[in-house]
């Protein structure tokens, strides 16, 4: 069995009840991503969108202040530890050089083995036998490199996937919650559930809180 490697995904309260009680997390084809310049490609004056793949973005700290802003309603929802093999997941290469593709020509080798940014020991960049589409899906804008971002890429009908309406997901281990440090404003009763089914399913939660030292999230001491 592959070994498993610990990582974490910034979500929101909206699917947070459903993410707890079926154990996976939804992936996305890339169409939703909030950067335009994800997965495409420049062949001649067009640009093409690669189609077919449905990714999982992770990332390797659940201290990332933005992190929390941008994906987990600015504090309010939460950040989940998340274990799942080893051999799913790959570094993201940030670049300032776009993707050129004419015929069988491609830059997305050279992009990849331009990059030296290792922030995770026992991770990767996508290995060189891995096609060329998935490639594409590991290759982002070097504005974004403060995301550290890893990324577990399928195609759209990997056996791995669940599909339920139309959408995919992934199943994975999820160890912890850390509770955004506004996590508390939310619904009591809201809160009161999403503590009881971590109960139920033996998942640990973890308050974070503002430090009164410097402009940093901290663990508080009484983890619930």
């Amino acid at each position: 069995m592959s070994k498993k490697v610990t990582l974490y995904k910034y979500v929101s309260i909206n699917h947070l009840k459903d993410i707890i009680e079926t154990g996976r997390l939804k992936t996305s084809d890339g169409t939703d991503f909030n950067d335009p310049f994800e997965l495409k490609v420049i062949r001649g004056d067009q640009q093409i969108h690669v189609n077919g793949l449905e990714i999982l973005c992770l990332t390797n700290s659940f201290r990332k202040k933005l992190m929390w802003s941008h994906y987990s309603e600015d504090h309010k929802g939460v950040c989940l530890t998340i274990q799942l093999p080893a051999d799913y997941v790959y570094a993201v290469c940030y670049s300032s050089e776009r993707i050129v593709e004419n015929g069988n020509n491609s830059n997305v080798d050279e992009i990849l083995a331009s990059s030296h940014d290792r922030v995770k020991s026992n991770l990767s960049l996508p290995p060189a036998d891995m096609p060329r589409d998935k490639k594409v899906a590991f290759i982002k804008d070097s504005k974004w490199k403060d995301e550290k971002e890893y990324r577990a890429v399928f195609y759209s009908g990997d056996e791995v996937l669940e599909n339920e309406d139309g959408k995919k997901f992934l199943k994975v281990t999820i160890t912890n919650i850390y509770l955004g440090c506004r996590f508390f404003e939310n619904d009591g009763e809201f809160t009161s559930e999403i503590e009881r089914l971590c109960e139920e399913k033996g998942i640990k939660t973890t308050i974070l809180k503002m430090s009164n030292r410097n402009y940093s999230l901290e663990v508080q001491r009484n983890d619930c």
